[in-house]
């Protein structure tokens, strides 16, 4: 399939198809137009063989499974969680294809223009609520990366590209063809490895990264993905991220009295998430959705801390009496209750 040629689905539709948006590892996405309205789509189909390492014949079948074990997932899952399916077809070179809405933004572009820590969280906060839903599909994602987490019109988050069992089954070889960049994404015991059991922490090593990645990116979002030794992160590489998580709150709406702490818990959970560990020996890695949601909604919170309820006012009058009197001094108390993040009584301000 080249820019210039014409697709029909089942539907009758025509479609010409534009500029290639992007290749992975097992697919490539290009941007059409539908001629009867002159309306935006994106078409994803698999590679072909040209474009493919060793044995490129069979991989090509083995793509051309990847393409309907992707499209029938998306159908089957019917929920918020991941992109929408317009239409399934074949076309006329025989490839499978799968026809989704073109979403206007993504968490890659996000960060690249320069997206505020505060953002970058609220965004990964809601692809962990994306994958809590996707959960009652399949068990995990598998494939995260900034460039498939989109982003509707609205802000909502749409995952992208699930792992299938015939992308995990060849993962390994498609990830030498030519052009592939490694997947810095995965954990280092993940990528080479031809088993093909994954885990939630699978999941949240990507999101961790991701966060590392925008912490560690220059102050206009451009920077190569970062990559994770095998061995982890070094204190020297907290205390760098450290750093540029407290310098780049300074520049950020927040409550300056808690960038240290903020810069602390957010080193502390991309170094849980990143960790060799994956098994009770601290720091072991998130092998639960929750608790690294958890986690996270900590350091969110305090990026604005706030009193988010106030009790009844309770008065210091003398048993009997119903008021104070002039030049009586007045006491009262009353309960609060605040954000994650705000320790005790003398970091609440008055006012």
């Amino acid at each position: 399939m080249k820019t210039g040629n014409h697709v029909q689905d089942g539907r009758g539709r025509t479609f010409q198809v534009g500029q290639l948006l992007g290749r992975g590892m097992w697919g490539k996405c290009y941007l059409v137009r539908e001629e009867s309205n002159d309306s935006e789509w994106v078409l994803k189909v698999p590679l072909s063989e040209d474009e493919l390492p060793r044995e490129p014949p069979r991989l090509a079948e083995a793509c051309k499974d990847m393409i309907r074990e992707q499209g029938r997932l998306l159908e089957a899952s019917d929920n918020d969680a991941l992109v929408d399916v317009e239409s399934r077809f074949v076309a006329d070179d025989g490839s499978p294809a799968i026809l989704m809405p073109r979403y206007p933004d993504t968490l890659e572009r996000r960060i690249a223009n320069g997206a505020q820590l505060q953002e970058v969280l609220n965004i990964i906060s809601e692809a962990v609520g994306a994958l809590h839903t996707l959960s009652e599909v399949i068990s995990v994602h598998g494939n995260l990366h900034p460039s498939n987490i989109m982003l509707t019109s609205e802000g909502a988050v749409r995952l992208m590209d699930p792992i299938s069992p015939t992308v995990s089954s060849k993962r390994t070889i498609l990830s030498q063809r030519d052009g592939y960049i490694a997947d810095v994404y995965l954990p280092p015991e993940t990528r080479g490895s031809a088993d093909t059991t994954l885990t939630t922490t699978v999941d949240t090593y990507a999101l961790a990264t991701i966060l590392y990645g925008s912490a560690m990116s220059a102050q206009d979002g451009r920077s190569a993905p970062p990559a994770i030794p095998a061995s982890g992160l070094s204190k020297q590489d907290l205390a760098v991220m450290k750093d540029r998580v407290h310098n780049r709150l300074k520049n950020e709406p927040s409550n300056s009295r808690f960038h240290g702490r903020l810069s602390d818990r957010a080193s502390a959970l991309v170094n849980r998430a990143l960790s060799v560990q994956t098994n009770p020996s601290p720091p072991f890695r998130f092998n639960h959705l929750k608790d690294f949601a958890t986690r996270l909604g900590e350091v969110r919170a305090l990026i604005h801390p706030t009193v988010t309820q106030v009790g009844k006012l309770l008065l210091n009058l003398a048993p009997g009496t119903d008021g104070f009197h002039t030049d009586e001094e007045i006491r009262f108390s009353c309960s609060i209750e605040v954000s994650n993040g705000v320790d005790n009584h003398e970091e609440i301000a008055c006012g």
